[in-house]
């Protein structure tokens, strides 16, 4: 039974080295290994002495190392590229980040180790326990480990619970500490399912939600990029289990699902809101919704792209006038330009309210304001004719053909969600909560991605997954 578990160990020792010099590339894994040692001295310094067959040659170590945030120090006068050199210690220093990339991938668990929470999110998590001393688990940690769940692909909370018990340097990565002479103080799946569904729900969820999507506007405004600007809105299909409830079936789809209505920014791919519905809901329902939302975290769209599912009249006039957002929206390829929305039109509609106290005469009124009065007097078609015929004159040739339909598409975001997140395929409860809880819970994954890339001035890829290992 000895030899066991020191053989089980010893695995646990090479497979963490192995891990950590073949992620961080400090050592060319090609080389072997011929003495292996290893012991953890503090917080995210780890201790390994070790013979190597190969270096890095092709690269200057000091540089590389410097680059990367991990510290290799020897015993000897410095350390070289020569074959059997020595290294004895390898630390990470927290201040030191790197964008990871396809290239140069980093270790999710240490990527997360680096995000700064916002105290507002922090805030929230400790209003969720009344004496929050007496809970032996740390909240900010179970919360960086849901996200590391997603973007580890991790299904089920048991496959968490083995992961960090097989990868000690993960959990401490994440926030589990471990006090003297005691075991690191590791969740179980109970805990980690507690947590998520009863601790946070999706009130929770969605406060830490916006919590994190102000931080992200804030943090951006630093380098003058304005959160919101552009944005692009579509639902993408949740397909339910089997004899879900609330899911409905869909005939497009050919399956009983939900949808999942997301709004993006375009230029970062940042998720800003996200609805779930059943699988029969009409799309534009959700618009003008999602705008009013959107302005209450402080964001004001200009710029809005979306596809036929939106052009509802009430969406143009709502959207155009009170949000002041320029619409595009794609057509009908059997559109027309509507009546109701010419301007002599517009001006019979406005002489009904003649008789009103606020009434003021055609020649003393602008367009603008003509067009506002009728908003507030509930006349959305004719003012939503006016400006989808605006965007129809647009859409329309000198020789009075159709143009291309100027849409940006939110599909990748979705692909990004499906391929890399397996976010369809991890669908694994029912009931309308459950949804909500399970889109709510990604969003807030990307969402702190992209943020500890934003908090150390990375811009490009905020909310990438695919290199993180």
């Amino acid at each position: 039974m000895q030899k066991v578990r020191r053989k089980q160990r010893q695995m646990q020792i090479d497979n963490w080295i192995n891990d950590t010099v073949k992620i961080w590339g400090v050592i060319d894994m090609n080389g072997k290994s011929s003495k292996r040692n290893l012991e953890k001295i503090d917080t995210k310094t780890f201790s390994a002495s070790f013979e190597i067959g190969n270096i890095l040659h092709n690269e200057n170590v000091d540089d590389y190392i410097e680059s990367t945030g991990w510290t290799v120090h020897s015993k000897t006068d410095g350390y070289n590229s020569d074959v059997n050199a020595r290294f004895d210690f390898v630390s990470h220093g927290d201040s030191r980040f790197y964008n990871p990339t396809d290239e140069n991938p980093m270790k999710a668990s240490l990527f997360l180790n680096c995000h700064v929470m916002p105290d507002t999110v922090k805030q929230i998590l400790q209003n969720q326990y009344k004496n929050l001393e007496h809970y032996h688990k740390n909240p900010e940690a179970m919360l960086l480990t849901l996200a590391y769940q997603r973007i580890k692909c991790l299904r089920y909370f048991s496959k968490v619970e083995r992961h960090l018990k097989d990868y000690d340097t993960d959990a401490e990565l994440l926030g589990f500490i471990k006090e003297q002479n005691k075991k690191r103080d590791i969740p179980d799946k109970k805990t980690l399912g507690h947590f998520q569904n009863t601790r946070l729900g999706i009130e929770v969820m969605e406060l830490i939600r916006d919590a994190y999507i102000v931080a992200l506007k804030n943090e951006l405004a630093k380098y003058n990029y304005i959160l919101g600007e552009k944005v692009s809105i579509d639902s993408t299909p949740l397909t339910a289990l089997s004899k879900d409830p609330d899911a409905r079936y869909n005939i497009h789809y050919d399956r009983n699902m939900y949808k999942v209505h997301f709004i993006i920014d375009i230029g970062t791919n940042i998720p800003l809101f996200v609805i779930v519905t059943d699988g029969t809901a009409f799309d534009g329902k959700y618009l003008i919704t999602i705008l009013n939302k959107l302005h209450s975290l402080g964001l004001h769209p200009k710029e809005l792209y979306a596809d036929e599912h939106y052009d509802s009249l009430e969406n143009w006039a709502v959207a155009s006038l009170k949000y002041k957002v320029n619409c595009h929206i794609n057509l009908a390829e059997n559109a027309i330009f509507r009546d109701d929305g010419k301007l002599e039109h517009l001006q019979k509609e406005y002489q009904r309210f003649r008789r009103n106290i606020d009434f003021r005469p055609q020649d003393k009124i602008s367009l603008d304001e003509m067009l506002q009065y009728l908003l507030e007097q509930g006349k959305y078609k004719c003012v939503g004719s006016y400006f989808r015929n605006q965007w129809y004159k647009m859409e329309i040739e000198k020789n009075g053909e159709r143009k291309e339909k100027p849409r940006v598409k939110i599909e990748g975001f979705h692909g990004h969600l499906k391929n890399n997140l397996m976010f369809e395929t991890f669908m694994d409860g029912k009931g309308m909560k459950y949804a909500q809880k399970h889109a709510n819970i990604y969003t807030i994954s990307l969402l702190m991605v992209a943020l500890t890339r934003a908090q150390y001035g990375i811009l490009d890829g905020l909310t990438k997954i695919a290199c993180l290992t």
